[in-house]
C-alpha cells in the first residue's frame, strides 16, 4: 500500500539526522538515524493511542499526532505522559523507530506482511517535494562521450542521474549538510547503489552479469529536451538504468557491447565479426529475434547478425557471430546502434560501435624530425580537416552546430622514434607567421584519427597550470611505448569566419623532459610605485612556456608581458596591478615549460615536475634605481649591441645615460614601462674588457647606476 508523507513528517526525519550527525544522546549504538529505544533506559513511553508502541513504534522527540481522519494536530512530546496515534503502520513514527528484536520496527512488521515490499510516493500540493519537469533522462550538456582514445572502444557503459543532484556533503565545504552537484560523482554512486539491489535480490550474480542486467534492459537516454531523439550510444552507451527491469532482466549478455575499432579500407575490403554470448537469467527461455537498430550508418558500412533469430533453452547459452564490414574505399565514418532481441513485449539492446576509417595522412609530405625545423602550413595541399580522438579538444563550435573545427592548412608530417623508456615526448610550435596558426597532432600511425589522446592534441590538458584549456600550438606522447610515432603540423581556419590562418612555423622537438626551467629574478631591488620586474627563464628541453610565466604579490597574478627565448628574458610592468611601497615586498614567481602543459599523469610526489617556483623578498626603495638586463655579463658583445636598463624613480625618470667608462654611448629620455634601451656599436672599441654604465637621473636630480662588464672579442 502506498505510504503518504506530509511536510510535517520529512521535517522530523530530517530533524532525526541532524540529531545522528550532531551525536545527540542517549542514542543507541545499534540504532539508525540516531534514534532511542522505546522500552528499556532510553525510552520516554511505553504504549500509543490505537496502538502498542512495541508493535507499530513510537518517537520520542517532538512530533504531530495523527487522528484517525488523518487530521494533523499538533502537540509536544511530553516525556512519560503523551501518546502516538499510530494504529497503521504508514505514518512517520512507523519510519522512527527501534529496530530492535524485542521491538520490531513499523515498516518491518509492514513489509513482513506484505511479501517483503513497500512503496511510498513522496506527495503534497504545497509541498512539492517531487516536481515533474518533463526534463528527466536528457544527457548534459558536460557528460563525456566515447569512444575511448587510444583502442576506440564504445563507452560508457550505462547512463545514470547525474545533473542538478541533491547530494550528502560535509558542512564544512557547502555550508550545509546537503548541496546540490553535478557530475560523475553523482552518476556513479546510483549506478553502485543499482548494482548493490541487485546483488541484495540475486547474492548468486557475477559482477559481469550485474553489468548485463543494467545494460541491456536500461531506457532510452534522450538528446534533446524535447525528448523526441534518442542520445547516441556514444552519450548514453545502453541507456538510462532501470533498477525495476534490470531485477528481471530476461537474458544475460556477453559482451555488454560491441566494440569493433577501426575497420581500414584503404587496401581491400574488411569484415570483423565479434561473438555475443546469450544465456537464459531465468525467465529468458524460448525464440528470440535478432535485429540491428542503426543510430548512424556510412556508406559501404554494415552489421548484421548470422542469424536473424535464435531459441535459448531454459538454464541455457547461445552465442551468435554479429559481423562489421566494410568495403574496399569506403569512406571515413562511425557507425553505431543496437542489436535489439525481441520476445513477445520483452526487448533488450546491446550497443555496438565501429568506425570505418580511410585515412588520408599518409599522402602529405612526410620527413624525419630533427630537433628544430622550419616549415609552411601556406605551401602545398591539404589532404585533412579533422583529427581524433578526442573529438571535440577546443571544445564545441561557436554556434554548437556543424563541425567543430576546420584544419585546411598544408599538413607535413614528421616521423618520432621513441628507441627507449622515456616519461615524454613533445613538440611545440615556438614561432609562427604573422597571423598563421599552427598546430600539431601526435599521432600513433598514418591515420588523421589516432590521436594519442587528449595530450596529442595542440591543448594545454594540465588543470593544474593557468593556462589550462587553452591552444598552446603543444602537443607530446605521456609515458610512450616504444616504437615509431608521428606528428602533423597542421592550421586552423578561424573557428568564427572560416578564413585560412595558414603561415610559416618553427617546431620544436624533444624527448624525456622531466625537469623544470632554469629561473632567476634580476630585480631585486626597485623604487616605490609600479616599476619594471624582469627575470630570466631557460630550459633546455620543451622550452619555457611564455604562457606559464606569473608572479604574485598582494593577492595579484600577472602573467609576464614579453619573453625572449633567445636570451630567457621576462618582464612583468606593474602598471595595472598595486603598487609596492617601500620596504619588503613577498613576490612568488611561476615558471613552467612546454612539458609540463601536457603532464595529465604525474609520477612522484611533485604534481608539477616541469615548473619552477621562486620566492622573493623585493626590496623597494623611495629614490631612483636602475637594474640591468641584457646583455650578459661577460659576454662579447656584438657589432652592433642592443642595451636594455630597467630604471624606475617614485618620482619619475627624466634621462638615462649609456657609458663606456666615461664616453657616452647615448642619452635615452623615453621608455617602454619603465624599460630603457640603446644601441652600442663596438666597430672601433678597443678590444678586450669594458666597463659600460647606465645613469638613472629623476626628475628631481637624483641619481642611481648599475654597471655591466661586457667584452669586445672580434678583430
Amino acid at each position: 500500500m502506498p505510504v503518504t508523507f506530509d511536510r510535517v513528517d520529512l521535517d522530523f526525519i530530517l530533524r532525526q539526522i541532524e540529531m545522528a550527525e550532531a551525536g545527540q544522546p542517549p542514542v543507541s549504538p545499534h540504532l539508525s538515524f540516531g534514534l532511542r529505544q522505546l522500552q528499556g533506559t532510553n525510552n520516554n513511553t511505553s504504549t500509543g493511542l490505537g496502538g502498542d508502541a512495541s508493535t507499530f513504534g513510537a518517537a520520542d522527540q517532538a512530533m504531530p499526532l495523527f487522528a484517525p481522519d488523518d487530521q494533523i494536530f499538533t502537540a509536544q512530546y511530553l516525556p512519560g505522559t503523551q501518546f502516538v496515534f499510530d494504529s497503521q503502520p504508514r505514518t512517520i513514527s512507523n519510519l522512527i523507530a527501534d529496530q530492535t528484536a524485542s521491538n520490531p520496527a513499523a515498516v518491518q512488521a509492514f513489509m513482513a506482511a506484505n511479501g517483503g515490499r513497500a512503496t511510498f510516493r513522496v506527495s503534497g500540493e504545497l509541498t512539492p517535494h517531487e516536481i515533474q519537469t518533463g526534463r528527466s533522462g536528457v544527457i548534459t550538456s558536460f557528460s563525456s562521450a566515447g569512444p575511448t582514445n587510444f583502442d576506440h572502444r564504445l563507452k560508457p557503459d550505462v547512463t545514470a542521474p547525474g545533473g542538478q543532484i541533491l547530494s550528502s556533503t560535509l558542512q564544512e565545504f557547502a555550508g550545509a549538510p546537503f548541496a546540490v552537484f553535478d557530475g560523475t560523482s553523482m552518476a556513479a554512486p546510483h549506478v553502485s547503489g543499482a548494482a548493490a539491489l541487485l546483488l541484495q535480490q540475486h547474492p548468486g550474480w557475477t559482477p559481469e552479469q550485474v553489468k548485463s542486467a543494467l545494460t541491456t534492459s536500461a531506457a532510452p537516454a534522450w538528446g534533446d529536451t524535447a525528448r523526441t531523439h534518442e542520445a547516441s550510444v556514444l552519450l548514453e552507451g545502453g541507456g538510462l538504468i532501470d533498477v525495476a527491469a534490470a531485477d528481471n532482466p530476461k537474458l544475460f549478455a556477453d559482451p555488454t557491447s560491441l566494440s569493433y575499432g577501426y575497420l581500414t579500407t584503404t587496401e581491400s575490403a574488411v569484415r570483423k565479426p565479434l561473438l555475443l554470448s546469450l544465456s537464459d537469467a531465468g525467465a529468458g527461455g524460448g525464440a528470440w529475434t535478432i535485429s540491428i537498430h542503426p543510430q548512424a550508418a556510412t556508406s559501404g558500412a554494415s552489421i548484421t547478425p548470422a542469424t536473424s533469430s535464435v531459441t535459448i533453452a531454459p538454464g541455457g547459452v547461445v552465442d551468435v557471430p554479429i559481423v562489421a564490414s566494410a568495403s574496399q574505399g569506403a569512406p571515413t565514418g562511425d557507425n553505431y546502434g543496437f542489436v535489439v532481441l525481441t520476445r513477445g513485449a520483452d526487448r533488450l539492446r546491446v550497443p555496438y560501435y565501429f568506425s570505418v576509417q580511410l585515412p588520408q595522412i599518409a599522402r602529405a609530405p612526410r620527413v624525419t624530425i630533427k630537433r628544430n625545423q622550419l616549415g609552411f602550413t601556406n605551401r602545398g595541399t591539404s589532404y585533412v580537416d579533422n583529427y581524433r580522438f578526442p573529438t571535440e579538444p577546443f571544445g564545441p563550435p561557436p554556434d554548437y552546430t556543424g563541425k567543430t573545427f576546420n584544419e585546411d592548412g598544408a599538413e607535413k608530417v614528421y616521423t618520432v622514434r621513441v628507441n627507449s623508456h622515456v616519461a615524454n615526448a613533445g613538440v611545440a610550435v615556438i614561432a609562427a607567421g604573422q597571423g598563421a596558426l599552427v598546430e600539431p597532432w601526435f599521432l600513433g600511425s598514418l591515420n588523421e584519427n589516432d590521436v594519442q589522446g587528449y595530450s596529442g592534441t595542440p591543448v594545454n590538458v594540465n588543470a593544474l597550470t593557468f593556462e589550462y584549456q587553452f591552444d598552446n600550438g603543444v602537443a607530446a606522447l605521456d609515458f610512450p611505448h616504444e616504437g615509431r610515432y608521428f606528428v602533423s603540423v597542421d592550421s586552423r581556419a578561424d573557428p568564427y569566419t572560416n578564413e585560412p590562418l595558414r603561415g610559416a612555423y618553427v617546431l620544436h622537438y624533444w624527448q624525456n623532459d622531466v625537469t623544470p626551467p632554469r629561473f632567476r629574478f634580476l630585480t631585486k631591488v626597485v623604487s616605490a610605485g609600479r616599476p619594471m620586474l624582469a627575470g630570466i627563464a631557460t630550459d633546455r628541453g620543451a622550452g619555457v612556456d611564455p604562457l606559464s610565466l606569473v608572479i604574485g604579490y598582494k593577492q595579484t597574478l600577472l602573467l609576464a608581458a614579453l619573453y625572449d627565448p633567445g636570451t630567457g628574458l621576462a618582464l612583468w610592468p606593474l602598471t595595472l596591478g598595486p603598487k609596492v611601497g617601500v620596504g619588503r615586498t613577498p613576490v612568488i614567481a611561476v615558471a613552467s615549460d612546454y612539458q609540463e602543459s601536457k603532464n595529465i599523469d604525474q609520477a612522484g610526489a611533485n604534481v608539477l615536475p616541469n615548473t619552477a617556483f621562486r620566492a622573493l623578498r623585493l626590496r623597494v626603495v623611495a629614490k631612483p634605481t636602475a637594474t640591468w638586463l641584457l646583455p650578459k655579463a661577460r659576454t662579447c658583445a656584438r657589432r652592433v649591441e642592443s642595451l636594455f636598463v630597467t630604471a624606475g624613480s617614485a618620482k619619475g625618470v627624466r634621462s638615462v645615460r649609456f657609458l663606456d667608462g666615461r664616453a657616452k654611448i647615448a642619452k635615452v629620455t623615453r621608455s617602454i614601462e619603465g624599460l630603457y634601451l640603446t644601441t652600442w656599436r663596438t666597430a672601433k672599441a678597443s678590444r678586450g674588457k669594458h666597463v659600460l654604465r647606465a645613469v638613472v637621473t629623476d626628475r628631481r636630480g637624483k641619481t642611481a647606476s648599475v654597471t655591466r662588464i661586457l667584452r669586445v672579442c672580434h678583430k
